[in-house]
């Protein structure tokens, strides 16, 4: 029998790009996803945050530097199911169209108290994991310091103003 309790955190991804223009402007988010049931609890702890960039250029996260994060306990032992909803572009919230958003195949990072490890967050990872164990998960920050690890924001064709994009860290027990 499987049990699949999807434990999902979700994560904006912002990128304001410089206006050339006349004015400009910068916000500030403060957000939190918590998500606790009697398996696993999931906790956003930081943003991939690109902050403001010039608009025509390409930005690493390792150039910023950026990268998000979330804190996952397991309060109950067996096999769970770790996976990313990546997003292909950040929307603009001015209408213009989507700056495109790239993944490294090593651009999802694993710490935990006995070791860490890359992996790639376009492929669902299942691993054993014991009651009373924490996690960090990271998403963009280039570990290897080869720029397979970089999430990669294409703002060549972008305008002026915020982009924002979602991603989703899903913890689920089979």
């Amino acid at each position: 029998m499987t049990r699949a309790l999807p434990i999902l955190a979700t994560l904006l991804v912002t990128a304001p790009v410089a206006a050339i223009a006349q004015s400009d402007s910068d916000q500030a988010s403060a957000l939190v996803s918590v998500v606790r049931d009697g398996f696993v609890s999931v906790v956003r702890t930081e943003d991939l945050n690109f902050g403001v960039q010039v608009a025509g250029t390409t930005v690493r996260s390792s150039d910023v530097p950026t990268a998000a994060v979330w804190h996952v306990e397991f309060n109950e032992g067996g096999m769970y199911t770790i996976s990313y909803s990546l997003p292909s572009g950040l929307g603009s919230e001015m209408g213009y169209p989507d700056a495109p958003i790239s993944f490294g195949p090593t651009s999802s990072f694993i710490s935990y108290e006995f070791g860490d490890g890359v992996y790639d967050p376009a492929v669902p990872m299942t691993l054993s994991f014991s009651a009373g164990q924490s996690y960090d998960f990271s998403l963009g920050a280039d570990i290897q310091n080869d720029g397979s690890g970089d999430a990669i924001l294409d703002l060549s064709g972008a305008v002026f103003g915020s982009y924002v994009g979602t991603i989703m860290l899903t913890v689920a027990m089979q």
